[in-house]
């Protein structure tokens, strides 16, 4: 999906987390239905869904431009149709790969990126819809990003871009989070919802250095299909029957296929680089089912 991005008449901001003027969980509806702001949302919830921690999109998009923003809300949609804004977060496309290595687009090119949108916890009630807007301002809680590829504060005009956001398979784009699936603490255990089978997760060997087999076991392992919940498939490309592996800050890194109910992690991150030492978090959900450890790698 494409839009026009124009520096000139960038997306007002309204609340959020700003140290002056309007702040906090402000109605977002004024400013979704415009051209430059892409908006995506599940049904009505059938059930409260309790999500705490990390919140990130991933996000395959192209620009016409040498450089450009791209920013994405998280909003809990009431049943009166208001938006209240839960958590935000922008990312300018030459730091995709961290602001210690910057580098330009290549017009027309698709990459991956992520929008981190720090943190929260919150419940989204029953008959409630989880929504996502993506686009390319926010200001004035942003900077404008005048599109030009100048170095920052040096650009002498504004350019127009043409963004575009990829979905589908080969291109996914999608919204990450915790979901509670019960209410004990973070760490190595089996749990299971209301209803549901325990599992385990273990992993041999651990520590490891090289590679790591993972394995599920207990009731309903092996789940042909399962849905690992960890990311709510607010936009789409949502991962089946897949090991989701976050570092130390609880950013996703990687998914894995389980299989049959096992999974080899060699300890690279979804674009194959070595992930670095330290205590990383597995996770596994489906429906009622969940389980969670952590694995040190050391070097």
């Amino acid at each position: 999906m494409a839009y026009e991005y124009d520096p000139e008449n960038p997306v007002p901001t309204l609340g959020g987390g700003n140290l002056i003027g309007e702040n906090g969980p402000y109605d977002q509806s004024p400013v979704l239905d415009r051209d430059d702001v892409l908006v995506y949302q599940t049904p009505p919830l059938e059930a409260p869904l309790e999500v705490a921690g990390r919140v990130t999109v991933t996000l395959h998009a192209s620009s016409d431009r040498l450089d450009t923003d791209f920013t994405a809300k998280l909003c809990d949609v009431y049943p009166d149709g208001r938006a209240m804004l839960v958590c935000d977060g922008i990312l300018r496309a030459r730091y995709r790969n961290g602001t210690d290595a910057p580098e330009l687009m290549v017009p027309g090119e698709i990459y991956e990126m992520t929008i981190d949108l720090w943190s929260t916890a919150i419940c989204f009630n029953e008959g409630h819809r989880i929504l996502v807007a993506l686009s390319s301002s926010n200001y004035p809680r942003f900077d404008n990003n005048p599109n030009t590829g100048d170095p920052f504060m040096q650009h002498q005009t504004t350019l127009v871009a043409t963004n575009t956001v990829y979905h589908g398979e080969s291109h996914p784009t999608a919204l990450r989070m915790w979901a509670l699936a019960d209410a004990q603490s973070a760490g190595d255990r089996s749990s299971a919802v209301p209803g549901g089978s325990a599992l385990q997760i273990a992993a041999s060997p651990s520590p490891f250095c090289q590679g790591t087999t993972i394995r599920l076991s207990g009731a309903g392992a092996a789940l042909a299909g399962a849905d690992p919940t960890t990311q709510v498939p607010v936009i789409g490309g949502t991962e089946r029957n897949a090991l989701q592996i976050f570092d130390p800050a609880g950013r996703w890194i990687r998914s894995l296929p389980m299989g049959d109910g096992a999974a080899y992690w060699d300890g690279r991150d979804h674009r194959g680089r070595q992930a670095p030492a330290g205590m990383y978090l597995l996770r596994w959900y489906s429906g009622g089912r969940t389980g969670e450890t952590r694995i040190l790698r050391v070097r």
